[in-house]
């Protein structure tokens, strides 16, 4: 993939990172789980498990669009001073 392309990506990665419904969305589903999680019963082990994951997967979700980001302000920085 080239300079271009990566830089393009973070921009997009960015826009989506920044967009209100986006962190509105990612915040109340995070909600929805850790609410489960601690008005579970103590017998329920599988519905706080399954919660944990849950969780793990939108920390993994905004992990990648994360790391777009990164890898694009990476392109930015050899596009405008390669030597670096």
């Amino acid at each position: 993939m080239s300079l271009a392309d990566e830089q393009e990506r973070g921009r997009r990665a960015t826009a989506i990172l920044s967009d209100p419904i986006l962190k509105e969305a990612l915040n109340e589903i995070r909600n929805s789980y850790i609410t489960a999680w601690s008005q579970s019963d103590d017998s329920d082990a599988d519905l706080r498990e399954r919660a944990f994951f849950l969780l793990r997967a939108v920390d993994a979700f905004e992990g990648h669009l994360k790391s777009l980001v990164t890898t694009g302000e990476m392109a930015t920085r050899q596009v405008t001073d390669p030597y670096r």
